[in-house]
């Protein structure tokens, strides 16, 4: 069975949190706020997103099943995030491909890719000038967190990593830069993928691997008390058989 890349993303966050996904539990659904700004920097035209919004209230209450009026209130708290996606520049995200489904029995991975951005070639001329080197690909994921104070956070470097080989797979090229588009801060933040990370993207798909096979993770830190799944999460360190 091949890993998510949501997985190697859950298993960064809590090795747990993979453990109760693979016993059927939803790990953290996404509320609305969050689901409104993920489809807006994905879907909606810069245009759309300026002045009347009845066109994206229509189609998000249409997609995502949310009744229009809920869907007006949360715009409405989001004004500023809502001018931040607008404002992002069109050559940082375009011309691109959105959810871009990837696999590979070789590497074990598979994933949804946000956006795969692909650079034109005068593009990548600068590119090459600002990140040593030319980028045909660009594997970009949406996050609708905060952004740190700089970079990405460890997760999504990791992450990326692991579309990177997917990537790299697929189609026979190297792809050696990512970005993680903050959304509701409006950052766009590009990186080098390191070989360091892409390590770190297959060690977590063996220890993935082993969760699903049986082994339940013991992990109980600081965060813990602060995490909606506490209350079904406290069971000490066996094997998913004995459970059975």
């Amino acid at each position: 069975m091949l890993v998510r890349i949501h997985d190697i993303g859950l298993y960064l966050r809590c090795p747990m949190l993979v453990y109760l996904e693979f016993m059927g539990r939803e790990c953290f659904r996404a509320d609305i706020e969050r689901t409104i700004l993920r489809h807006l920097a994905l879907y909606s035209a810069p245009d759309d997103l300026r002045g009347d919004m009845s066109k994206v209230v229509r189609d998000l209450a249409t997609v995502h099943r949310i009744p229009e009026e809920d869907v007006v209130r949360s715009i409405d708290g989001m004004r500023d995030s809502i001018s931040r996606i607008a404002s992002v520049p069109r050559d940082l995200i375009k011309p691109c491909d959105i959810e871009v489904e990837l696999r590979s029995e070789r590497l074990g991975l598979s994933g949804i890719l946000d956006r795969l951005v692909r650079p034109e070639p005068r593009r990548r001329g600068l590119l090459g000038m600002l990140l040593g080197g030319e980028d045909k690909m660009i594997p970009s994921i949406v996050r609708t967190g905060r952004s740190p104070g700089e970079g990405v956070w460890r997760r999504d470097r990791i992450q990326l990593a692991g579309y990177a080989m997917l990537l790299e797979e697929r189609f026979g090229v190297e792809v050696s830069t990512g970005q993680v588009e903050y959304v509701r801060d409006g950052e766009m933040r590009r990186i080098r993928i390191r070989s360091l990370d892409r390590s770190r993207a297959l060690w977590v798909r063996d220890r993935v691997r082993e969760i699903r096979d049986g082994e339940m993770p013991d992990v109980r830190g600081e965060r813990c008390d602060s995490c909606e799944m506490a209350g079904i999460c406290g069971i000490k360190s066996c094997t998913i058989s004995r459970m059975l």
